[in-house]
């Protein structure tokens, strides 16, 4: 594979210098608030991506975020070796890519009962007390026959529990799915 490699330089530039792509097709506005905490708690730990223009290729909602915040200046990256196509396709494939990953649900759960237990609030970035292990219900095993068995894991509210029991009860009697056990 022939991975093309650029340099990454990155500069402080002035906030009033970046142009939002006026043709963005992300609606940001619920993530801006959270990348606003995010970036009080943690920092600004990813530049912004702009082409030549000063336009931006990634990072909308932390332009939006920083302006909010009433910064001057943003950490950017200006992707000068990046055609206008190629900018474009970027901009859509970084939004899409982040859509194809899942949460192990079992490890966010350690992760997050570690972080309650440091007293550290994920709540403010959408994260809850309820994704934690004792709101985790596991069905151990499924065997589907003639097939393989496979493990599942199944993160349920509690006020749902019953709701997707039934549904799961309706599957194994209509499509030969055995369900060796459950946790309530």
């Amino acid at each position: 594979m022939n991975i093309k490699k650029s340099e990454i330089n990155i500069a402080e530039i002035d906030i009033n210098k970046l142009k939002p792509y006026k043709s963005n097709p992300r609606i940001n506005d619920n993530a801006i608030v959270p990348v606003i905490k995010s970036i009080k708690k943690f920092g600004f730990r990813q530049p912004i991506v702009v082409d030549k223009n000063m336009i931006v290729i990634v990072g909308h909602t932390r332009l939006e975020a920083a302006k909010r915040m009433g910064l001057k200046t943003v950490p950017v990256h200006i992707a000068n070796d990046m055609t206008e196509s190629n900018a474009n396709a970027y901009r859509l494939a970084d939004n899409k890519t982040n859509e194809f990953a899942c949460w192990n649900e079992s490890l966010l759960s350690d992760e997050l009962n570690d972080l309650w237990k440091k007293n550290i609030d994920m709540s403010e970035f959408g994260f809850s007390e309820n994704d934690t292990e004792e709101n985790v219900h596991v069905i151990e095993e499924v065997e589907l026959k003639p097939y393989k068995r496979i493990h599942i894991l199944v993160s349920i509210h509690p006020d749902h529990f019953d709701d997707i029991k039934n549904e799961l009860d309706k599957l194994r009697r209509n499509e030969n799915v055995e369900i060796i056990q459950s946790a309530n």
